[in-house]
């Protein structure tokens, strides 16, 4: 079962886990900024593998990403990378922001003896 990705204001279905950039911390933290070294944890945002076709043409060097249903604004893109809170540069970038999306999981029915 896959787990899906809604727009937080609107619950739009956005993307699901299969169109998201997998990625691990970077162990070469020396070329990135103070703030982002070591920083552990979650990451702050999840980048997605391609464009989407609801995101529109995305022609501009970098640019907002918006829910094509209520047009709030749940993350941006960058043609030359960027980096994620965890440290690790990505790029192209769709970095969508967790805040600004809800996790849906598949329900499970629980299991009866």
């Amino acid at each position: 079962m896959t787990i899906n990705y809604r727009c937080k204001k609107c619950r739009s279905l956005l993307f699901t886990e299969n169109e998201i950039q997998p990625h691990e911390p970077n162990s070469n933290e020396v070329s990135f900024g103070y703030r982002r070294r070591g920083g552990g944890g979650d990451c702050n945002s999840v980048f997605l593998k391609d464009k989407l076709v609801w995101m529109g043409p995305c022609d501009q060097n970098n640019g907002k990403i918006e829910c094509p249903k209520c047009h709030y604004e749940v993350g941006t893109y960058t043609w030359s990378g960027n980096q994620c809170s965890c440290g690790k540069w990505i790029s192209p970038a769709f970095q969508i922001a967790t805040s600004k999306i809800d996790k849906e999981k598949p329900f499970t029915f629980p299991q009866h003896n």
